[in-house]
């Protein structure tokens, strides 16, 4: 599925079902967690480790990433964000 990334993102609010949103461009706002790969809403964020417990604003295309033992994880692809001190 192509993607085209002038595309407005949809903002996906917490507790939202991501399944629906895979392979559109997304957008995501809140804390990143703490955990051993940093996430927000349920999805990856590896490499926004300096960000853990800071408020975020990210964007990219959403993709289904593995099975963890917690089930079905997600990630986005073309991450951009956005961090205010």
């Amino acid at each position: 599925m192509e993607v085209s990334l002038s595309e407005t993102p949809v903002r996906i609010e917490p507790r939202t079902q991501l399944e629906q949103f895979i392979g559109r461009r997304v957008e995501l706002q809140g804390t990143v967690s703490d955990d051993r790969v940093p996430q927000m809403q349920g999805v990856d964020l590896r490499g926004l480790e300096r960000f853990r417990g800071k408020q975020v604003l990210v964007s990219g295309v959403l993709r289904r990433s593995d099975e963890r033992d917690q089930g079905t994880t997600y990630r986005l692809e073309y991450l951009s964000y956005g961090y205010a001190e």
